[in-house]
């Protein structure tokens, strides 16, 4: 694991001893992505419990949470970047995206597609391998989505709703039709949680998107796979 930044040398002088002392002899052999707050709790428990001082316990923490953060930050902005300029991977319906991401005040759009009837598409990232919690849990004999997803649809929701309140204003500005706006939401990937068949955690996502209006919610792979599948086609 290594914080990867250009700081003063006191400054990586520090982080380095942190690393090499602290936070590498317990989760250095794992990838960022695998690291999840119950290993993070574990090794806090462990520095505590093996004498390490409450100062440089907190000095670990701090380190640890900033390393953790950016690793996110860095996911969401590769993803972003990987997918722009790419909308046939969301299938034929799309023509191009939109110029302008800020539509409503104070939020700005991920990846805005325009369909061919020139109605708008929103397509909101949320994290893939570094996601905080299951993409599904069992509940009643069935798996169902959990609270991160009802969150990030929640989002959409509220975005598709900001779009309504501002159509005629969004029209007049841009040009860009929302009457018909709709949302996808990209969260996850199977592999966060291997101990539940891919195929269950997409017929989950599936039965859920049936009850949900104009929000659908899909894994990283499954657009990929579906993407793959309509190449195969041509």
């Amino acid at each position: 694991m290594d914080d990867g930044a250009d700081l003063a040398p006191k400054t990586a002088q520090l982080y380095e001893g942190l690393l090499r002392l602290h936070i590498n002899p317990t989760l250095g052999d794992k990838l960022l992505v695998e690291i999840t707050s119950r290993h993070v709790r574990q090794w806090h428990t462990k520095l505590v419990e093996h004498g390490s001082g409450s100062s440089t316990v907190a000095k670990a923490y701090r380190l640890l949470r900033g390393i953790l953060n950016t690793a996110v930050e860095d996911e969401l902005m590769d993803l972003q970047r990987a997918l722009e300029g790419q909308h046939w991977i969301f299938g034929g319906r799309f023509v191009g995206e939109a110029a302008q991401r800020r539509l409503v005040s104070g939020d700005e759009v991920d990846i805005p597609l325009i369909r061919g009837d020139g109605s708008l598409y929103i397509v909101e990232l949320k994290r893939a391998m570094s996601m905080k919690g299951s993409l599904v849990k069992r509940h009643r004999g069935a798996w169902v989505p959990t609270a991160e997803v009802h969150d990030a649809v929640g989002q959409a929701v509220n975005y598709l709703v900001g779009l309504d309140e501002n159509r005629q204003q969004i029209f007049e500005d841009f040009g860009i039709e929302t009457r018909r706006a709709s949302a996808v939401v990209l969260i996850g990937h199977p592999d966060v949680q291997p101990s539940v068949p891919e195929r269950e955690i997409n017929e989950a996502l599936r039965t859920f998107n049936t009850h949900v209006n104009r929000v659908e919610v899909i894994t990283y792979k499954e657009l990929i796979d579906n993407a793959k599948r309509s190449l195969g086609d041509l």
